[in-house]
């Protein structure tokens, strides 16, 4: 523990840094209520499950369809006034849809229009975001700085968690997402005090300055197919969306319909979540020398199994609520452990193996990937849901992880993303991975 405060200590004296995480707590708190709210009135409205999956899945089409295409834009404009513009923009959002549902005239067309704004406005932010990481924080420093982030990001969802159902329980969705939207108007002022550096010209994959849109974008997506562990991790990260998918989709169903619970489950669900998340990343500076990448994602997708079938097994328990609180905060405790091992590792690897110029157009097109399989995915559940119980559907989706989490522990190709993982050895793998 002494040794994880030592490397915390050294992000003494960044400003920009400690700005950022100030923003993204209000941020990831405002998320954390958003998360609950907008389901919680979503199923409120139609009263479907199937309709839950539209909504998440619709909701990622902008990180498909435009995010990739954004970045090479983004990367020649004002990274501050992007950030700050697209976060005031998601503020006026949700208090509209917040001040439509207390005045009773929101339906469910409305909310999937402002859903799919809101995430066109963040395919826009992300990329903006991740271009100015290295004016944020030092690449010497990435390390603490990302753990510390993850540290203090579910900290807030944990307060956010258990603000939205306290929210919902006395006003409404429509007041917890007036609450919600105050949140990200302070995030939007904390942004503006940031101090970016004006951009500078990206150069593409030759050296050379890549003045035109499409030389831009060919250069990035050239840069991603060269460098295998950057398509393996990639992959990691789409196929983890994918199995947890189900899981987080039907959620509101499975309390409701499943448990015969109210929004204070979901509450209980969202608290554990980032509570188990907030202890994998303490866990992180401690463990990260003992863990490879294919030990972590052997763990993440055993963890996954075990929960989906804990749900499996909990929903035969009858007329014992205190029970399926204590089931549900305990199961939702532990597999984020875990996913917040891989998710770390992986945030740390890809910023030690990109090079500056190419961040964001990186980070769009694994953001892409990644939120690919969210619509995929609520085809899936949504299909799977109108023919069978959620039970079941969690019960399949736990016996296909549990064969994908023993196919990707045997791949050949995870050997060049473990020696990344090893400081000694990364610029070995990193001259690898470019021939």
């Amino acid at each position: 523990m002494k040794q994880s405060l030592e490397s915390y200590r050294q992000l003494k004296g960044e400003r920009n840094y400690w700005l950022y995480l100030i923003s993204c707590a209000f941020s990831r708190m405002g998320d954390s209520i958003d998360a609950i709210a907008y389901s919680w009135i979503a199923y409120q409205l139609t009263g479907s499950p199937v309709w839950l999956t539209i909504i998440i899945g619709v909701n990622a089409l902008p990180t498909v369809l435009i995010t990739p295409f954004v970045a090479p834009l983004v990367e020649r404009m004002n990274k501050k006034r992007v950030m700050v513009a697209t976060s005031l923009f998601r503020a006026g959002m949700v208090l509209l849809t917040g001040m439509l549902m207390l005045l009773d005239l929101l339906t469910a067309p409305m909310l999937l229009a402002a859903t799919l704004l809101i995430s066109i406005s963040e395919s826009c932010a992300d990329p903006a975001y991740m271009a100015s990481v290295p004016q944020i924080i030092p690449r010497e420093k990435l390390d603490a700085g990302i753990a510390l982030r993850s540290m203090t990001s579910q900290t807030a969802q944990l307060i956010g968690s258990g603000l939205g159902g306290v929210c919902i329980g006395l006003w409404g969705g429509g007041g917890a997402l007036l609450v919600d939207g105050s949140l990200f108007v302070l995030a939007s002022l904390v942004l503006t005090t940031l101090r970016l550096a004006p951009r500078t010209e990206v150069p593409d994959a030759s050296g050379q300055r890549a003045d035109g849109y499409l030389q831009t974008l060919k250069a990035g997506f050239r840069y991603f197919l060269h460098r295998p562990p950057l398509v393996l991790l990639c992959l990691l990260s789409v196929g983890f969306n994918i199995l947890l998918s189900p899981m987080n989709q039907l959620q509101t169903a499975y309390v409701v319909d499943t448990l015969h619970l109210d929004a204070y489950a979901l509450s209980v669900i969202g608290v554990a979540n980032a509570a188990g998340m907030l202890l994998g990343s303490l866990a992180y500076p401690l463990l990260k020398k003992r863990l490879t990448i294919r030990r972590v994602t052997v763990y993440c997708g055993m963890t996954v199994v075990l929960d989906y079938a804990a749900l499996v097994l909990l929903s035969l328990v009858k007329g014992m609520a205190w029970f399926q609180y204590a089931a549900l905060f305990v199961t939702g405790l532990v597999m984020p452990m875990t996913v917040a091992l891989f998710s770390l590792m992986g945030n740390v690897l890809f910023f030690q193996v990109i090079e500056e110029g190419y961040l964001s157009r990186m980070a769009s097109i694994f953001n892409a990937l990644g939120m690919a399989a969210v619509p995929l995915a609520s085809v899936y559940s949504g299909a799977l849901v109108s023919l069978m119980p959620i039970t079941r559907v969690y019960l399949a989706s736990a016996g296909l992880t549990l064969l994908a989490t023993l196919a990707v522990s045997r791949l050949k190709a995870m050997r060049g993303l473990e020696a990344l993982a090893t400081p000694d050895e990364k610029e070995a793998a990193c001259d690898e991975a470019a021939l």
